[in-house]
């Protein structure tokens, strides 16, 4: 097992952006596996990771989500319906939890042939990313401070089993919920294509520097994308000007900026704010 120290969706370096909304972990999850399926060989490290999560928070705020997305409207976010219903599974906690072979049940949700995919997985209403590279299966979670890679396939499935609690039902106010037992699943083989921007992020010290005359020119230019992402997603007839011009005062507002890589040594593993049920949009 290795592992490293990240940042997480609940940093305060979001607050100003998302204030303290726990859904960025869809876009995350999603973003995630396009940059990796574009390149398999990539180095999965904390740049890697928080250039994702930062991409997440800055698209997720350009689209206005305000709540927890389901995998059906995820896949939405794919362009040319590159993901469709058929790369979804749906897997129960009691068919782990009851199964006579844990590890042939684990098994199913993985290409034992292939070398080099993404897996989706929505628990709990949290989306993380499993990452097959090579012998390696690499978690991406921005709910956890610590991304956690394994080598052995009995490491996944504890890992899955006692961080995920994928064999045991989730409890809210000692009362089980039904749709916490339902895990769905997002295999995904191939490279594809989103509607996300991966332009968005303005340095801080560009936009101290700019002037008005300059923000203006920009505005025409964050019209055009917008629109096209706007009517993409939701239809000509549904998007109006104030729709723009709010999306526009993101754009020109700025967003969030990478933070400098750390040398600091890694801390024990640890896990970071428990799942709560899906809030009402």
């Amino acid at each position: 097992m290795n592992y490293f120290e990240t940042i997480t969706q609940y940093n305060n370096k979001f607050k100003s952006h998302i204030g303290n909304n726990r859904s960025v972990c869809s876009v995350f999850a999603l973003l995630t596996a396009h940059t990796f399926m574009k390149n398999p060989s990539a180095i999965i490290n904390e740049k890697f990771y928080e250039t994702n999560l930062i991409n997440a928070v800055n698209n997720f705020v350009a689209l206005g989500i305000t709540c927890n997305l389901t995998s059906d409207e995820l896949l939405m976010h794919t362009q040319n319906n590159a993901l469709d219903t058929n790369n979804v599974s749906i897997f129960l906690v009691d068919q782990f939890h009851t199964a006579k072979n844990k590890v042939d049940e684990y098994k199913k949700m993985f290409m034992s042939e292939l070398t080099n995919y993404a897996v989706i997985l929505l628990k709990d209403s949290n989306f993380f990313t499993i990452l097959k590279q090579d012998t390696k299966y690499i978690f991406q979670d921005c709910h956890s401070s610590i991304q956690y890679g394994f080598d052995k396939f009995d490491e996944v499935i504890n890992h899955l089993k006692n961080f995920y609690n994928f064999e045991t039902p989730t409890l809210v106010d000692n009362q089980i919920v039904p749709e916490f037992s339902i895990i769905n699943h997002i295999l995904i083989v191939t490279p594809f294509d989103t509607y996300y921007n991966m332009e968005l992020k303005i340095p801080k010290e560009l936009i101290s520097q700019e002037s008005n005359n300059k923000l203006k020119n920009n505005k025409l230019k964050n019209n055009e994308y917008i629109n096209k992402l706007m009517t993409d997603l939701i239809g000509d007839d549904l998007v109006d000007e104030n729709m723009v011009n709010t999306l526009r005062k993101i754009f020109e507002d700025g967003y969030i900026q990478e933070k400098n890589q750390s040398n600091a040594s890694i801390p024990s593993p640890k896990k970071e704010i428990p799942p709560i049920p899906p809030k009402k949009c």
